[in-house]
């Protein structure tokens, strides 16, 4: 067991270095919740019974036999898209946008954040020359092209998924529209361009219904494409009117439908407070400079979206149902940052979050740690003793060597580019014990 360390329960560390060095890494946090704050939004206390209830929730989806995937980060029953299977590690898949025009303004929309917004919403990107500078094309599984809103430019929209087939003709192929623009003739042209799924990303109204025309756009999709999934946020206080949407699109047997957190993407802050919602109190399990636009999740947005997925069951729904938390979409970048990394003996790879991750003694705790090691008749323990720091570093699978009660810490590294050189860089420790710690669960 790993204790996440936080505001509250850092005095747990008796260590008066290890202690600090633990500070460090939460005042970042501090940060974080101020610039919430500027905005005129607040993080939400922490709630007992939305905590017992998450549990709860998730007790039951695994009785009733939902699959968990990424370290409970992503749930699905019945169906899960290929995309949604490479999205993971994020090394098999891309997505492309060629303009991020849209017709309609979402206040819960996360483009506004994107890097050169303004541009791209009156200029287009070169995705044909993008798609050719691809490397092995023929390792890519997943391939996608999202907006704004693709159907704004269905010449260019054709054109690209045409390309797409002949560079990368293995790749399961999907695309993102709201649905506004669907009729008989694009879906045949998207037919005919071998397109494998079509993602409606849509926005239920105030009272959580949709609009009828989208309902039998969907339905009319079902005829031409293979795979037609409806993406949606899950609104705090909607659980109701969405789960009637749910049946609705259960009985019209659509093929899926991914359950999104909520999020607020740092625009709109107005929006947001004038409708009472609150940042989910600690937003992020790691903080880290996420390149992931989406934004903040919304607090009890998580816990709308597990009792979804459980009424889907006790429903016995024959679609695919997937709750995709905003936790989920991070690990892409974790990976790709720390792949293919030459660990030294020790580090290790966690397989559970892709983090570059050691165990680590401070101060009074060094010597007596270290001589443990150094009398072990174990040559495979490595170890890196900082003298000027006083820190002692180890591979975690050593853990339990140490006497009861030690203070370990496990530090949390990702690696960055920084001018013309790579550096692993610590942000985030949690504490451990050895009588507590398990390995193959906490690392």
């Amino acid at each position: 067991m790993l204790i996440s360390l936080d505001f509250d329960n850092i005095f747990k560390i008796n260590n008066s270095q290890f202690f600090e060095d633990a500070l460090t890494h939460l005042k970042p946090y501090q940060q974080l919740i101020n610039d919430i704050n500027s905005y005129g939004l607040e993080v939400a206390d922490y709630d007992d019974e939305l905590a017992a209830r998450k549990m709860t929730l998730i007790d039951s989806l695994k009785q009733k036999g939902a699959e968990f995937r990424n370290n409970n980060k992503s749930i699905y029953i019945n169906y899960l898209s290929k995309a949604c299977w490479e999205c993971r590690k994020g090394d098999k898949s891309i997505t492309y946008f060629y303009s991020l025009a849209c017709n309609r303004d979402c206040y819960f929309c996360s483009n506004k954040n994107q890097e050169n917004y303004n541009y791209y919403v009156h200029n287009q990107s070169d995705v044909i020359t993008e798609l050719n500078q691809i490397k092995n094309p023929e390792t890519l599984k997943a391939v996608a092209v999202t907006g704004g809103e693709p159907l704004l430019d269905t010449e260019k929209l054709f054109h690209i998924l045409s390309s797409v087939n002949n560079k990368c003709s293995m790749a399961h192929t999907r695309l993102y529209t709201n649905g506004d623009l669907i009729d008989y003739n694009i879906l045949e042209n998207l037919q005919r361009n071998n397109l494998d799924e079509i993602r409606f990303s849509i926005k239920p109204d105030e009272t959580g219904k949709l609009e009828e025309s989208i309902i039998q756009k969907i339905i009319l999709a079902k005829g031409y494409i293979s795979e037609v999934v409806v993406e949606m946020p899950v609104m705090p206080g909607s659980l109701n009117e969405m789960k009637k949407l749910l049946n609705v699109l259960n009985e019209n047997e659509i093929t899926g439908v991914n359950l999104l957190e909520f999020l607020f993407p740092w625009v709109n802050a107005d929006e947001y407070k004038s409708r009472g919602f609150k940042i989910k109190n600690k937003p992020y399990e790691i903080l880290y400079s996420y390149t992931y636009a989406g934004g903040l999740p919304i607090s009890g947005s998580e816990e709308e979206c597990l009792e979804l997925l459980e009424h889907g069951m006790i429903n016995d729904y024959s679609i695919g149902l997937h709750y995709c938390s905003l936790e989920n979409k991070l690990t892409s970048q974790v990976y790709s940052q720390n792949s293919g990394v030459k660990m030294l003996p020790y580090e290790i790879f966690s397989d559970k979050d892709f983090f570059i991750k050691t165990a680590k003694v401070y101060g009074e705790d060094t010597k007596y740690v270290k001589s443990i090691f150094d009398k072990s008749n174990n040559t495979d323990i490595f170890y890196n003793f900082d003298e000027e720091l006083n820190v002692l570093e180890f591979n975690p699978i050593h853990i339990k060597k140490l006497p009861a009660h030690t203070n370990v810490a496990i530090s949390y590294n990702i690696v960055e580019q920084q001018e013309n050189q790579k550096i692993l860089k610590e942000i985030k420790l949690d504490l451990t014990y050895p009588e507590i710690f398990e390995f193959e669960k906490d690392i």
